[in-house]
């Protein structure tokens, strides 16, 4: 059966002359590269930042002038493909010696020899690993096809208005029951002292969601460029 790919963005390397610029003053070449982006079944960069992070780099990619006649693809695109997609499978069609790059399988018949190890490669794509996405929180289980992530990882990550408010309501959940866990204790000693006094105190009163700061009504784009 046919493989569909949804088109969800569109990448363009430019490059800049080697000699002395144009007559209408452009510093550029006349003609630039485009690479598209698709994407197979359904991926939400809301809830699927194992898979991919959004946002992390620029569309444009500006590089040297390339030799005449060279149909090597510019370093710069490889570096964006990592940064995007979040796991092991990467695969270069019709390859050649200068395509080979560490963590990809690169496939041609023009290369010249091979470094592929088979049940090192296959081994990337079985069973699974736990990862912590934010400190304090539940560890995710993953396969291990998968890069996962660190604490450090998601605070630099592009995020959303959604993600943002979903990670300030996890936080807020989690000191919620922090400071629940310390008042009951707090009263059971109290509660221990009385009692050997002869004194019973009123049943401790939980903590509810009103008890702790709001958060805040309106979450903005976080990237690269706004991060504070």
């Amino acid at each position: 059966m046919p493989t569909y790919y949804t088109s969800c963005a569109q990448l363009l390397a430019l490059a800049p002359l080697a000699t002395a610029p144009l007559a209408h003053g452009s510093v550029v070449m006349p003609t630039s590269e485009h690479c598209l982006v698709g994407i197979k079944g359904t991926v939400r960069r809301n809830y699927d930042g194992h898979i991919i992070h959004a946002n992390v780099d620029t569309d444009v990619m500006v590089g040297e002038e390339p030799p005449y006649g060279d149909t090597a693809k510019p370093e710069e695109l490889y570096s964006i493909i990592e940064h995007f997609c979040n796991c092991r499978r990467r695969l270069e069609l019709f390859g050649r010696d200068n395509n080979i790059r560490p963590g990809w399988l690169t496939l041609g018949n023009e290369l010249s020899s091979s470094n592929h190890q088979p049940a090192a490669w296959a081994a990337n794509f079985t069973g699974s690993f736990s990862c912590l996405q934010e400190e304090g929180d539940e560890e995710l289980t993953l396969p291990n096809h998968l890069l996962g992530t660190t604490p450090l990882i998601e605070s630099l990550r592009p995020k959303s208005p959604t993600q943002l408010r979903e990670e300030a309501e996890r936080r807020q959940q989690r000191e919620l029951k922090r400071r629940d866990d310390e008042g009951r204790a707090a009263w059971a000693s109290e509660a221990a002292a009385a009692a050997a006094m002869g004194i019973t105190l009123e049943p401790y009163v939980p903590l509810t969601i009103e008890d702790m700061p709001k958060i805040p009504a309106v979450f903005h784009e976080q990237h690269p460029f706004n991060i504070s």
